[in-house]
């Protein structure tokens, strides 16, 4: 759509948190960082170098893997587009309950409620298999 400004999509879904961790995921679902198309300035964007900036030094985990993961990678990254467009049920009927880290701030959306024309697309956009 035109009012997109952020285009993103799903990596991954799992049946529950343990699932996920033990295939390498940090999140249940978790929004692929390595692709997605976003305008100069997006608020997304901004909230998520703000946080990595502010978080260098913070240590998330033990596990050095998973700690990158939950500092720079997707942990942070699903973290902040899910903040960005708030809690909702996504298209999915077997989406889970949406949980946000205490560390992470708020992002401010275009006005009114307004989600800043972020649009989550389903695993398969980005050419990953429907059954993982």
């Amino acid at each position: 759509r035109s009012t997109d400004t952020l285009i993103v999509g799903w990596e991954n879904e799992f049946a529950s948190d343990e699932a996920a961790f033990a295939r390498h995921f940090v999140r249940r679902r978790q929004i692929l960082q390595w692709l997605f198309m976003g305008v100069p300035g997006h608020p997304v964007l901004r909230a998520v170098c703000e946080h990595i900036a502010n978080n260098a030094n913070t240590h998330f985990n033990n596990n050095t893997n998973r700690d990158t993961l939950e500092r720079t990678g997707p942990g942070v990254w699903t973290d902040m587009v899910l903040r960005g467009i708030g809690p909702r049920q996504e298209e999915s009927n077997k989406a889970p309950r949406l949980t946000w880290d205490k560390k992470v701030k708020s992002i401010p959306t275009c006005g009114g409620g307004v989600a800043c024309g972020v649009r989550i697309l389903p695993r398969v956009a980005f050419g990953a298999h429907p059954t993982g």
